[in-house]
């Protein structure tokens, strides 16, 4: 089942690398790409392309430091399954740094700085403005939406990874300078974007799609480990079924439901093409 999901993954993966400056020729996706989220997500990938992950490591050991949140990265990897010590852990490199020495002296070499002009990369981009923490993620996150989008309470805009006093203290701030028109409504407070057109001047150009990689990657992810775990086995299905059923609040949050109800046969192949589907999401459409 999962093997040509699997292959989707990697496929993925190499698109949103190679924009990012892995020395790759993938076409460059069209929608844009969380950082943190990728590489909190290439443990369950690497084993499956070997030339991909020695890549990635160059970037990480080489740019990363430029772009990362390692606080962010933290909170992500928190939500991801647990993996053996088996394969290359990507989250650890940057988060403990290489303990061997010689893994500076074995990266390729052959990454280069992003092109930070390609759509993909408003989080990127945003960061460079604003620097590397929630105020940038926030801000590439109100330029993603529509113009006719309504106001939005702290709980839509926060990007997965940053507390929510973090954003609340971001968001007042941007309505203190005037680029957010602070609503109070009881019980709830909400945002109103109201310089626009000003914040998405200075993002541009904006990607087709902005969507929520982190749980779409956590959803994925156990839907692989789960198959390496238990792939082989005729309890495969219930496992992948008891699985995804502990994570329907998760999935709730991206407006996804996975599809754990009817036979064992039925369930694997309907988890293969809702898994598949994360992969090609119709998110926040951005403006160009």
């Amino acid at each position: 089942m999962s093997e040509e999901l699997q292959k989707q993954v990697v496929e993925l993966a190499w698109r949103h690398w190679t924009a990012l400056g892995v020395a790759g020729v993938a076409p460059l996706p069209e929608h844009a790409i969380d950082l943190e989220a990728l590489i909190a997500f290439m443990p369950f990938v690497a084993a499956a392309d070997p030339r991909l992950a020695r890549e990635c490591v160059d970037w990480c050991v080489r740019i990363a430091p430029s772009f990362v949140s390692i606080s962010r990265l933290r909170q992500i990897v928190r939500l991801m399954p647990s993996r053996g010590e088996d394969g290359l852990d990507l989250p650890k490199l940057l988060l403990e740094g290489p303990k061997d020495p010689s893994v500076r002296a074995k990266v390729s070499g052959k990454s280069r700085m992003p092109r930070l002009e390609h759509p993909a990369l408003i989080q990127l981009r945003s960061r460079y403005i604003f620097g590397v923490g929630a105020r940038a993620d926030v801000i590439s996150v109100l330029a993603t939406r529509s113009r006719g989008a309504e106001a939005a309470r702290i709980s839509s805009l926060r990007s997965v990874g940053y507390t929510k006093p973090a954003v609340a203290t971001v968001m007042g701030e941007l309505a203190a300078a005037g680029v957010l028109e602070k609503l109070v409504t009881s019980p709830a407070i909400s945002y109103k974007l109201i310089k626009g057109t000003s914040l998405r001047a200075l993002l541009a150009p904006l990607p087709r799609q902005a969507p929520s990689w982190p749980e779409r990657f956590v959803l994925i992810a156990n839907v692989l480990e789960t198959w390496r775990r238990f792939g082989l086995r005729a309890s495969y299905p219930i496992e992948l079924a008891k699985v995804l059923d502990k994570l329907r609040p998760l999935a709730a949050t991206i407006e996804e439901r996975p599809p754990i109800v009817g036979r064992p046969s039925v369930i694997v192949d309907q988890v293969t093409r809702w898994a598949a589907a994360l992969l090609a999401p119709k998110g926040r459409a951005g403006l160009r």
